[in-house]
């Protein structure tokens, strides 16, 4: 991810007894100011070939995982397909992608991001896009409840949410790409949606850390019986993870 850059101009102070005179000076062609970009934890572009069965994470960091069997990848995206939510329907591992505990991707305390490009059309009530940790675990989840998303953090120091319910009655469940970002800071979690700020919780969280998978699409432990696997389907693009 290339950095930020920006135009910068300058002021110079010019003097010549007894006047004082202020100066425009235009920035040289080319002239840049270097801002600092996020740092890739982990970035899951989602292109792997037809047939593919490992997940691969082009950060550099190694945080390789799997495919599961009835995702299709395309060489562009991931499809994982529609699966009941009927109380007592066969648990399904295969239509989630894994990728396993590395230490490395816990938030810890650190500000953190995971940004998700999907599609999905159907309006199913509660089920997971990516998550790390399930339960009461200190984790981390992204969700989509009938197309409105929402933006889960709990920590040591307590839990956030963000649900875009709360702030707009759209749905997103539309068919269409969306970019959704779910970031969180020492103090507060916010949400983000093809680039506009849905909304913000002011919470302090503390320390993210646990020995879960991230998992892709649903729940790894579950049994449709007393915890649902809230199964997601749809296209997704790429996850990345990031810290400022």
């Amino acid at each position: 991810m290339g950095s930020l850059k920006h135009r910068t101009s300058a002021i110079l102070l010019v003097t010549s007894a007894p006047l004082l005179t202020l100066v425009y000076v235009a920035p040289a062609s080319g002239a840049t100011s270097d801002t600092v970009a996020p740092t890739v934890i982990a970035q899951w572009d989602m292109n792997e070939a037809p047939g593919s069965t490992i997940l691969v994470d082009s950060s550099g960091n190694g945080f390789d995982g799997n495919i599961g069997s009835a995702v299709t990848p395309n060489g562009t995206s991931q499809f994982f397909d529609l699966r009941s939510h009927k109380s007592g329907t066969p648990v399904t591992p295969e239509h989630l992608d894994t990728v396993p505990n590395y230490a490395g991707i816990s938030p810890g305390t650190r500000d953190y991001s995971v940004t998700i490009r999907l599609r999905w059309a159907s309006a199913l009530p509660d089920v997971n896009l990516v998550q790390k940790g399930q339960g009461s675990v200190h984790g981390w989840k992204v969700e989509s409840a009938k197309g409105h998303v929402r933006c889960q953090f709990i920590g040591s120091l307590g839990q956030a949410t963000v649900k875009s319910i709360d702030y707009t009655s759209k749905t997103w469940a539309d068919g269409n790409w969306h970019t959704v970002t779910c970031s969180r800071t020492a103090t507060s979690v916010s949400e983000t949606i093809d680039g506009q700020l849905i909304g913000q919780t002011n919470h302090v969280t503390g320390d993210i850390t646990n020995t879960w998978p991230v998992s892709i699409a649903g729940k790894t432990k579950c049994d449709n019986v007393t915890v649902w696997c809230d199964y997601w389907s749809g296209d997704i693009d790429y996850i990345q993870i990031t810290t400022p």
